[in-house]
């Protein structure tokens, strides 16, 4: 891997080879990136990559006892991606985020239910993935101790089959399952000096639980929370956190069948010294 900088644009070009034993393939894998700044007093950056990668079935994926496949084959893609960030301070710091991916899959490996409601994974043949994200973030200091930030991001993802594994096969060009076609994601934080509270946020849209996209999932919004203190003492630092999670007492699913937790508690403490 190496980096070539020309000053207003970079270049990140790398290459791999990767070979696994257990299931005798070797792959070539590469990444071309780009980095270009118009203008260097303004924080804006075009951007762009390209690359193909290898992924090789996971221990799990070949091995565990109940559900395993030792005939899955590793897969590869061919990603595409370009977007921009921009970023500055008008009464709020703020950072603007845009990304497109197109990524074409061969032999994806896909974790599906079984009959006996045991996963298994396989693969699907071909996919094609086409996924919008788009993020904001914002933050606003009072002083070096107190501040507040915010961030949301956007996802739209068109992920479908794009190959038959027979004639007339009816997932060919639909969702792959569980792949939501939308997600928004926010959080605000704020601190003040050794103490804070954040929320969270999570919306996950509609997503199928079967490969024909006949069986359609609810939309789920999610809201959790968090109060954190730090204390520091000499050479010993410790932070406390108490989290409630799903804090609307929702009832909802994630994989059919399978019902989330309703509202729930943790309370955490770490504990740090310092030689």
């Amino acid at each position: 891997s190496s980096k070539v900088d020309l000053n207003s644009l970079i270049i990140y070009p790398s290459f791999r080879y990767d070979y696994i034993t257990d299931i005798k393939k070797g792959a070539v894998t590469y990444q071309l990136g780009i980095n270009y700044q118009p203008v260097k007093k303004i924080n804006f950056h075009l951007r762009g990559n390209i690359s193909r990668n290898f992924g090789v079935p996971t221990f799990n994926g070949l091995y565990w006892k109940t559900g395993g496949n030792p005939d899955l084959k590793p897969e590869y893609s061919q990603n595409y991606e370009t977007g921009f960030i921009f970023g500055g301070k008008y009464l709020l710091d703020y950072i603007l985020n845009f990304s497109y991916l197109n990524i074409t899959t061969e032999d994806r490996i896909v974790w599906l239910p079984q009959r006996n409601f045991i996963w298994s994974p396989k693969n699907i043949g071909a996919s094609r993935s086409e996924i919008l994200i788009s993020s904001v973030k914002l933050s606003y200091s009072f002083n070096k101790n107190v501040y507040v930030k915010g961030e949301t991001s956007y996802t739209k993802n068109n992920s479908k089959k794009t190959n038959e594994d027979f004639i007339g096969d009816p997932s060919l060009n639909k969702q792959i399952l569980y792949v939501p076609d939308e997600q928004v994601q926010s959080n605000l934080e704020l601190n003040f000096a050794f103490a804070g509270v954040n929320l969270f946020h999570t919306y996950i849209g509609k997503r199928y639980s079967d490969t024909e996209n006949l069986s359609l999932m609810n939309p789920i919004n999610i809201l959790d929370g968090n109060i954190y203190f730090n204390y520091k003492l000499s050479k010993y630092t410790a932070s406390f956190k108490f989290e409630v999670n799903n804090l609307t007492n929702s009832d909802y699913q994630i994989i059919a069948g399978y019902p989330a937790p309703l509202r729930n508690y943790n309370f955490k403490i770490n504990l740090n010294y310092t030689l």
